[in-house]
């Protein structure tokens, strides 16, 4: 519990900063003849580069995002899945059949303090409020429910939090609520 304690103390110590604006127009070509659109492949750069930004200016020793480890988009339930990143954590881009960003995925099966901060990053990179993160991040640690979850919804997001550690995960979804 005094973990759990520490790890809300870290979220809320962060603070949120501006939103950048991407632009339009031409498209990214990847395998199968899927597009990402110019906007959303600037959309998932620039979070990337944001979310490298908080963790370098944070006071805790994790792994930034090597946007060089982009793959190439796979096709699950209609939606396109873009990994940046794999191993104890595991983030990847949501895109629908149209080419735009649909939303942002992480799942987790490491350090539980670290799980912490990259969700609480990753909201600040999205202009969300954290507060609000972790409110809902404590109703889900207070769940007597084998797989714990929430969702709720804020600024044009569908956050849906679901915690399985006992079964090795903890994942959040960033999903947009519009196009």
């Amino acid at each position: 519990m005094q973990r759990i304690l520490l790890s809300l103390i870290v979220l809320l110590s962060l603070t949120a900063c501006g939103n950048n604006q991407v632009d339009k127009d031409n498209i990214e070509q990847v395998a199968d003849g899927f597009n990402i659109s110019e906007e959303s492949a600037e959309e998932r750069d620039v979070f990337i580069k944001l979310l490298n930004r908080y963790i370098e200016n944070s006071d805790y020793d994790i792994d930034k995002i090597n946007k060089d480890n982009l793959e190439e988009p796979r096709i699950e339930n209609d939606l396109y899945w873009q990994r940046v990143q794999e191993g104890n954590l595991d983030l990847e881009f949501k895109y629908n059949l149209e080419g735009e960003i649909k939303g942002y995925h992480l799942s987790y099966n490491g350090n539980e303090d670290e799980v912490f901060i990259y969700i609480s990053l990753m909201a600040k990179a999205l202009g969300l409020d954290i507060t609000k993160l972790v409110d809902n991040v404590v109703i889900v640690m207070n769940s007597a429910d084998v797989v714990k979850t929430n969702e709720y919804t804020e600024e044009g997001y569908e956050i849906s939090i679901i915690d399985s550690r006992e079964l090795g995960y903890f994942i959040v979804n960033f999903d947009k609520t519009s196009q």
